[in-house]
């Protein structure tokens, strides 16, 4: 009987989410609103590589529309690339929202098993909404702009997946992909170094190699090496400096503009770098405080411990990466694991703790509450100029990391 009713009610989420969709589509249709520009430079850049003309270096779309992924990227686009562009981006959107649905359900059941196994499961269906609406905002980009960051977290997801359960190879492989369309993903190859996941970061490193290979391979020596010198060029051009200050949501701008601004007149890119060693050396005190937990545990119960730390330590590095490179905000959508971890952990703590629940609120609100037809222009502008959705951001890692702390005491 609760298997019945725990199908009907996510069926129900299914059923609502997909309802959402379909919705969002024709009113975007309806309002000749239905754009896609993300995926037009995809679908563009593709074309233009399938019939030999440039691909980098130039606007797709829109100004900004530049395509900035590798080679290899392009062909998995290609199949669409012969479609008309509505009937691509339509495909592509439908595929898109697919793919959501399917993530938000994974990660619920991901979180469950490995942090929150002692919470009934049919009384986290509400995690799968509330998570939803905390995170719809950036949903909702990611669908009118036709981005590829839901994709690419389902990918990441995946690859956890296989990897704590003694499927490296294809875990690894996997991330690999991901990195030849997102290169900032490189930040998860120390920690399985550390860890000892010397399988994944070999497979990561042949995917890599293969991806390269492959584009060269299909354009000819001379275009392939080209097309790769090109893609290098946009991508130290996006990223020239490395002074992430004028980004607005990472952490490097805010700890400028709220604190080292007073000290340091001008940065040049050094005070974004310190920044980020110093992010990287938090991280690193959490995977060895969770080491030295795991080697004071009998051996049954240290294997789990790993698992668990590793995961943990995995969707962390995942929610920093948007907080410390210069990127969109739908990029944030790489934070629902912990915003789900969060929501598991609301539902367990005590009446006298609920300074911690009203802080995560705020925290929710931050990240996912700037509804530009909500707030109006004004005030929706002023909250994207002063970075509060990458200060929700840091307040969600900040509480997560503390939700974590009494699972290693």
């Amino acid at each position: 009987m609760n298997k019945i009713i725990e199908s009907i009610k996510e069926n129900k989420f299914i059923w609502v989410m997909a309802v959402y969709f379909v919705l969002f589509y024709v009113v975007q249709n309806f309002n000749n609103r239905f754009w896609m520009h993300d995926f037009e430079v995809y679908y563009t850049a593709s074309k233009h590589f399938i019939s030999g003309q440039q691909v980098y270096n130039q606007a797709f779309g829109l100004v900004t529309g530049v395509y900035k992924y590798s080679p290899f990227a392009l062909i998995i686009f290609a199949p669409l690339a012969i479609l008309p562009f509505f009937w691509a981006k339509t495909i592509y959107f439908f595929l898109v929202s697919g793919v959501i649905i399917f993530l938000i359900l994974y990660i619920r059941n991901f979180i469950h098993r490995y942090f929150f196994h002692g919470i009934c499961l049919t009384k986290t269906h509400k995690i799968l909404f509330f998570s939803t609406l905390i995170t719809l905002v950036h949903i909702y980009r990611e669908l009118h702009l036709g981005n590829i960051n839901a994709l690419l977290l389902t990918a990441l997801i995946l690859s956890l997946n296989f990897i704590i359960s003694n499927r490296e190879y294809l875990g690894g492989f996997l991330i690999g992909i991901v990195i030849l369309f997102k290169p900032h993903f490189v930040a998860l190859l120390p920690l399985f170094f550390l860890r000892n996941r010397f399988k994944a970061l070999l497979t990561v490193l042949v995917a890599i190699v293969t991806g390269t290979i492959i584009p060269i391979i299909i354009s000819g020596v001379a275009r392939g090496i080209d097309l790769h010198r090109s893609w290098m060029v946009t991508m130290i051009g996006h990223n020239t400096g490395f002074d992430m200050v004028e980004s607005v949501n990472t952490i490097p701008s805010l700890l400028y503009r709220f604190a080292a601004r007073f000290i340091l007149p001008d940065t040049n890119g050094v005070f974004s770098i310190a920044v980020i060693l110093i992010v990287a050396g938090l991280i690193l005190l959490l995977l060895i405080n969770n080491q030295r937990w795991e080697k004071s545990l009998d051996l049954k119960e240290r294997k789990k411990a790993t698992v668990r730390d590793f995961s943990f330590e995995y969707l962390v590095i995942l929610a920093v990466i948007p907080s410390i490179t210069i990127t969109d905000t739908e990029h944030f959508l790489l934070s629902i694991p912990l915003i789900m971890f969060l929501l598991f952990f609301l539902c367990q703590i005590n009446r006298e703790r609920n300074v911690f629940f009203y802080l995560a609120i705020a925290a929710f609100i931050l990240y996912g509450g700037n509804w530009h037809d909500l707030l109006g222009h004004q005030l929706s502008s002023w909250v994207s100029e002063a970075g509060l959705l990458g200060l929700g951001n840091i307040i969600i890692l900040a509480m997560s990391l503390y939700a974590f702390s009494p699972y290693n005491s």
